[in-house]
């Protein structure tokens, strides 16, 4: 009878081995999946309570710089500047809890990003500081916000019509006039260059228009409007979050309030629709409540949201929804040519009765126009705040 042996080298692994090999490298896999940058599933709790608010002030509190990055979280790239212990920055948004950190949005000069505030081991390196820049050989002191705050309203008081520049500089590109008597929104800033303080400002339907400054150093040019300083002086109290919240949303989300209750902050995961590569549409719907506590006297409710959309040739998207029952509509205009790319903040406001509560009812739909259209369109945050009318 003759016999064939086959090489030892051509042995087939054991069937147990294969079950191993196996077994590792789907753990591996599913390691990737939670671990990876972005995943919600990996996202640790932020456990060093945040400290910071809209408006403040802040630098690093030791010797080591801080990193400012495109996003809120360790996953984003991290931008060419940085924060040096003695340079004072404005926070302008946040907090967002990512990797375990409490992150926020941050500017000075022309430049913003997020950076965190701290971690649980090595405490809080990003703080409060009674410091304000100092540029451009300005006087000591001059370079500060005197009476204003984020999503104040505003008209001139001083100096004639004031510039509305394309960016926070003297030199900068001239886009139009902020007259007397007109009212507009502090949407960004407070931004320190040149020696002065500039502001982004918005119309009533929440465009913004451009920067502008507050004042010279020696001239307040800005204040609030008669109606708003009117209305304060008549009593009315400062509106609050109560801390309740309910949401209706596809994917997760989280709400932080902040310790004053005049703000609120909502990350999501999921919020988001996006044409698959064969073009079937696709949508999703989120509503958000959140109750006030009553007060005497009427006030605002003010958004942002940071908005994703990009539609390539043939794509289209649209976010349509209410705050309080004021509506807004964003999408992509005609992109069966050009590709469209609208991502950014998007800021509106909307009065609030007493007792009644903030509610944000947004549809996001996405669809193709042609057989290879694509289009991308998400919320990632939203940002709440209260303030009397």
């Amino acid at each position: 009878m003759f016999t064939f042996h086959l090489p030892a080298s051509l042995h087939f692994p054991r069937r147990k081995t294969v079950k191993a090999v196996l077994a590792v490298l789907a753990a591996g896999i599913v390691a990737f999946l939670l671990l990876r940058p972005g995943s919600a599933y990996a996202a640790p709790a932020c456990t060093l309570p945040p400290r910071l608010h809209q408006g403040d002030a802040v630098t690093v509190l030791d010797s080591r710089p801080n990193a400012l990055r495109q996003g809120a979280g360790l996953g984003y790239a991290k931008m060419n500047v940085s924060l040096e212990r003695g340079v004072v920055w404005y926070v302008m948004g946040g907090p967002v809890c990512a990797d375990g950190m409490n992150w926020y949005y941050v500017g000075a000069d022309d430049v913003a990003g997020w950076t965190s505030e701290g971690t649980p081991s090595e405490g809080y390196y990003l703080g409060k500081t009674t410091a304000r820049p100092q540029e451009g050989g300005s006087a000591a002191g001059a370079c500060r916000s005197r009476q204003l705050a984020l999503f104040d309203e505003v008209t001139v008081i001083a100096g004639g019509r004031q510039h509305i520049r394309s960016l926070p500089r003297r030199n900068a590109p001239h886009t139009d006039w902020f007259k007397p008597g007109q009212i507009l929104t502090l949407s960004k800033g407070p931004r320190c260059a040149d020696g002065w303080v500039w502001w982004q400002v918005a119309n009533a339907m929440g465009r913004p228009l451009g920067w502008t400054a507050e004042g010279d150093g020696r001239t307040v040019w800005l204040g609030r409007s008669s109606a708003a300083t009117g209305a304060s002086s008549g009593g009315s109290a400062q509106p609050l979050f109560t801390g309740e919240y309910q949401a209706t949303t596809p994917g997760d989300y989280r709400v932080t309030v902040s310790p004053d209750r005049q703000a609120a902050t909502v990350v999501f995961s999921g919020l988001e629709a996006a044409t698959p590569i064969w073009g079937l549409p696709a949508g999703a719907q989120l509503h958000l409540s959140l109750p006030t506590a009553a007060v005497n006297g009427s006030a605002v409710v003010k958004a942002e949201f940071a908005l994703k959309l990009f539609c390539e040739k043939g794509g289209q998207a649209s976010l349509t929804g209410t705050l309080n029952g004021k509506a807004i509509n964003v999408a992509c205009p005609d992109s069966r040519r050009t590709p469209t790319d609208r991502s950014g903040p998007l800021t509106f406001s909307a009065p609030l009765r007493p007792g009644t509560p903030v509610t944000v009812d947004v549809t996001l739909k996405a669809w193709s126009q042609t057989p290879a259209g694509n289009a991308d369109l998400g919320v990632d945050l939203i940002d709440l705040s209260l303030a009397p009318r």
